[in-house]
């Protein structure tokens, strides 16, 4: 005699081959999407892949098929190409995303977590979780200095084990860059301060909140600005170098009140506060821009390798030698690479960052 299948064995057994056969769906589209990118996939104009990668193409083809086809998913009227080749923001000017730069993970020793642009040496920082790179300011980025195991012993010893996105500034007449430790549970921060050109750990101080994804510093003000990871009301201030605490700003958005999720990496050019978050286009953007005196957003911009595909990570938006205004915006490409996107600003008299820098 045989036992009778219970009621719900039945519906498991009946659920199987329907999953079955979505998930042979699921595989065959995106092995189609790979197949057709991967027949020249290092041609694009707006892709450019590292050479540690090149011996396995597929991962410009996967980039690209995954980012078109969650990008349709999310918003089915999306135009792909013009939509990686310019970005309206709210402020009325226009980003132009000049390349994608796909790297290992090696590079940044894991995942990406921040970069910054060195003026005094016009050269570029990547910080990985643990790891600092100084770079060449052009791909493809070759190293100068890095240190791999850069948080200082002090705080290693006692669990920090997290370098957030990174900022240079200058104090007393030297560059410096500064970034965040965290340690496991996320709930004391310390800034800490590198030397621009060795790398080597300067000092540091407390943080008064519970995660720090973020430093950056606006010389004009003497402020550094933080915030919390997530449920983002208010930009947190601290005199700086002091760190000692400010008044927040209140973040708002065409006079409300406005809430961000997910914020991961900022900086500070002409008056404005640039925020890298992991929004998905919950608030209708991805990177804001904060007035660094009021705490009105002045631009928010969707851009495409952030929507779901990959986790943005830290921002830098510099002055770049030519007198251009450009933006770098670090992802961790689902734990398989790391990217890094460039884009130069269009439109330049629209920009309030001009418009803070004339009054």
């Amino acid at each position: 005699a045989h036992d009778e299948p219970s009621a719900s064995q039945s519906a498991a057994n009946r659920r199987m081959p329907r999953i079955a056969i979505a998930a042979g769906v699921a595989l065959s589209v995106v092995i189609g999407m790979v197949f057709v990118f991967q027949q020249n996939p290092t041609t694009r104009p707006d892709v450019q892949v590292s050479p540690e990668l090149e011996k396995w193409p597929v991962s410009t083809a996967l980039y690209t098929a995954l980012i078109q086809l969650l990008a349709q998913v999310i918003d089915p009227g999306l135009n792909f190409d013009e939509q990686r080749s310019v970005l309206v923001d709210a402020g009325g000017s226009d980003w132009k995303v000049i390349k994608t730069y796909i790297l290992p993970k090696q590079f940044f020793g894991g995942t990406s977590e921040g970069v910054a642009h060195l003026s005094s040496s016009n050269s570029l920082i990547f910080t990985g979780r643990e790891t600092i790179r100084k770079t060449t300011v052009s791909y493809p980025f070759e190293t100068e200095v890095i240190v791999e195991k850069a948080i200082p012993q002090e705080f290693a010893a006692r669990g920090y084990n997290h370098i957030g996105d990174i900022s240079a500034v200058v104090v007393n007449g030297t560059e410096v860059i500064l970034t965040s430790l965290e340690e496991p549970t996320y709930t004391k921060p310390v800034m800490v301060i590198f030397a621009a050109d060795s790398l080597a750990f300067v000092s540091s101080c407390p943080l008064h909140q519970r995660h720090s994804s973020l430093l950056a510093v606006d010389p004009a003000l003497g402020y550094m600005y933080s915030t919390e990871f997530m449920s983002v009301s208010e930009v947190l201030r601290y005199e700086f170098p002091s760190c000692r605490q400010a008044p927040p700003l209140i973040l708002s958005r065409d006079g409300k009140p406005l809430v961000l999720q997910g914020v991961q990496g900022g900086s500070v050019h002409g008056g404005l506060l640039y925020l890298s978050t992991n929004q998905i286009r919950a608030n209708k953007g991805d990177i804001f821009a904060v007035n660094t005196s009021t705490g009105a957003v002045q631009m928010a911009m969707d851009l495409v390798c952030g929507m779901g595909v990959s986790e943005m990570e830290g921002i830098d938006v510099a002055q770049d030698t030519d007198g251009e205004l450009r933006m770098l915006v670090a992802n961790n490409f689902l734990d398989l690479f790391c990217t890094v996107t460039e884009l130069r600003l269009v439109h330049r008299a629209s920009h309030p960052a001009f418009d803070s820098e004339r009054h």
